[in-house]
């Protein structure tokens, strides 16, 4: 779903989780928002919650590699911590050169719906870990009843699904990952960071100007049994 302005964004959540931006800026958004949720101050973002993630390096550093050219892997936020910030904002202020890191979004219930019970019973016992700081979270788990997912296999990350799991997840992912083509300056998305995965294609090289604003948020829990979750 798409909305050109702050107020239809609680409705667009309230129905896929996801909801497409055209012009609206990170302040409007966060002026609606706050009414349920708090910033969350990711490492990298300035006192005011946000992180502008633009093209540093051309090879990733473990870790960082959404401030590099290379491709990022579909994955959600913060992963590595037992309870992640649930609402995602990435804004575009540069929008780069066409064809180049174009944004992707994947719904990961797609993938549920396709498990059967031994898929998901091998599912419910995967994790992800984080090689460097050796933590250790389930990609599947539970909070205030409502069923949530975390997933990141880009370095430092790896997961321990089964080959079989990984190549169904893979080809879901080919098969159902909306490809942003057509955001513009001001434009963005909107998503739930426990339901939905992001990514980006690749960019070009260092120097490449791509700047996406991006803000983290922490529903209130009463609420976020209300909005779409997980199913299995």
């Amino acid at each position: 779903m798409e909305v050109d302005n702050s107020t239809d964004v609680m409705q667009a959540l309230a129905m896929i989780g996801a909801v497409i931006t055209r012009g609206v800026p990170t302040s409007d958004l966060l002026a609606k928002l706050q009414e349920f949720a708090k910033v969350y101050h990711h490492p990298h973002a300035n006192e005011h919650g946000q992180t502008f993630i633009s093209v540093k390096t051309n090879q990733a550093t473990p870790g960082l590699v959404g401030f590099s050219a290379e491709p990022l892997p579909l994955h959600t936020d913060r992963a590595s911590l037992p309870e992640p910030p649930n609402l995602l904002i990435n804004v575009v202020r540069e929008r780069g050169p066409a064809n180049q890191g174009i944004p992707q979004l994947y719904n990961f219930q797609q993938f549920l719906d396709i498990c059967d019970l031994e898929d998901l019973e091998q599912l419910n016992r995967s994790s992800i870990l984080n090689s460097l700081t050796g933590d250790k979270q389930a990609i599947l788990f539970r909070n205030e009843e409502v069923l949530k997912c975390r997933f990141r296999i880009d370095t430092p990350w790896t997961t321990d699904l089964t080959r079989d799991l990984r190549e169904k997840l893979r080809h879901s992912m080919d098969d159902n990952t909306f490809h942003l083509t057509e955001l513009r300056n001001n434009d963005g998305y909107v998503i739930l960071n426990d339901m939905w995965l992001h990514g980006r294609t690749q960019i070009g090289r260092t120097g490449t100007i791509r700047v996406v604003e991006r803000t983290l948020l922490r529903i209130n829990p009463q609420l976020r049994s209300h909005i779409p979750s997980l199913t299995k």
